[in-house]
């Protein structure tokens, strides 16, 4: 399994004890999420946490208002699926408390 090395990683386990309860990952260049092989994707083994991470916009939008009590302009949320650069308007569209240049700071740095 490609991630297996990382069990040992003190982030991911204690004591050589992993701490994972499920691995899913997307790599570079791939279609579809990836499971470990002890998960079966047509069993419940947590891979139904991932439902909302289907790369559709419309799927978040819908999810938030539920998870956070918060409307997702879909608009806006759609220009970051798209990785589209976002103007202050987007940004206050998708909270309207934010500080514009604290987010467009940590935008710069994950970028």
């Amino acid at each position: 399994m490609t991630l297996r090395p990382l069990v040992n990683e003190p982030a991911v386990s204690a004591g050589g004890v992993p701490n994972i309860t499920l691995a899913l990952w997307w790599p570079a260049g791939a279609d579809a999420w990836h499971c470990a092989p002890d998960l079966d994707p047509r069993y419940d083994g947590g891979v139904w946490l991932f439902d909302v991470i289907d790369g559709q916009p419309e799927t978040y939008a819908e999810w938030a208002p539920h998870m956070y009590d918060v409307d997702i302009d879909a608009d806006a949320l759609a220009k970051i699926f798209r990785h589209e650069e976002l103007r202050e308007d987007d940004i206050l569209a998708l909270n309207p408390d934010a500080d514009v240049g604290a987010v467009r700071h940590r935008l710069d740095e994950v970028a």
